[in-house]
């Protein structure tokens, strides 16, 4: 792909972006130009819609939820977590994107910080749950109360760590309200912007209609979410080509 930037470039960019966001307070992003393919989509117009973007905070995105299956989640899955948790980093990207490798990376040059991958967990987890499965080959999105319950469990697991960088959460703003409600945090959150070509090289396991199906639901699904984070200051994004 013509302009497409060496693997290890994006690392050093990406890498880059996470310690620049730990050693800021209050999870406050210096701005970076927003990329012209997710420009248009997103319309982030930074200049003009700053006494309008707000509004977006209260927009919610729905999906239809599949039966809700237990994944030995905490007995508090109702009650706000906010007492001596980490600092949280979101990372999300179109599918294939190598979110998972790039994040694998970073923190390994970060003490105390670790990683979780939500996709690897269901990858792992389709092998004997059917609800998950399902939803992968498919290309659909995970139900929400599964995907609240791992979140949730990994967070409560993790929690001695100095900071934890989740890639692949959250895919909407109805899961952002729900994690700001649930710990009390507002992380900041990193975008991994790639072609629709580049998107889907690094994955083996996709079908051609899951992989559209899946990169049609990052575009419909996620980018209202990225604009409302943007307007709130919390959207660094990592260009990949």
């Amino acid at each position: 792909i013509n302009g497409e930037r060496n693997p290890s470039e994006v690392y050093v960019s990406f890498r880059d972006a996470v310690l620049r966001i730990l050693g800021i307070s209050s999870g406050e992003i210096h701005d970076q130009d927003v990329p012209q393919s997710l420009e248009a989509e997103v319309e982030v117009e930074r200049r003009k819609e700053s006494s309008t973007d707000s509004a977006l905070v209260k927009q919610v995105v729905g999906t239809d939820r599949l039966p809700a299956i237990s994944i030995d989640a905490p007995k508090t899955a109702d009650k706000p977590l906010r007492k001596g948790l980490p600092s949280f980093i979101w990372v999300i990207g179109g599918p294939g994107s190598n979110k998972a490798a790039l994040c694998a990376q970073a923190v390994r040059s970060t003490p105390g910080w670790l990683h979780i991958s939500i996709g690897e967990f269901f990858r792992t987890m389709a092998s004997s749950n059917m609800i998950v499965n399902d939803a992968i080959v498919s290309g659909e999105m995970v139900p929400y109360d599964i995907v609240m319950q791992l979140v949730e469990q990994q967070i409560l697991l993790n929690r001695d760590s100095d900071g934890i960088v989740i890639d692949g959460y959250p895919r909407d703003l109805n899961q952002v309200k729900k994690f700001e409600t649930k710990f009390g945090q507002k992380p900041p959150l990193v975008l991994l912007d790639c072609s629709k070509l580049q998107l889907g090289r690094g994955r083996l396991d996709d079908s051609v209609s899951a992989f559209r199906k899946r990169l049609e639901l990052f575009r419909e699904v996620s980018l209202p979410m990225l604009k409302t984070l943007d307007s709130d200051n919390r959207l660094t994004i990592v260009r990949n080509k």
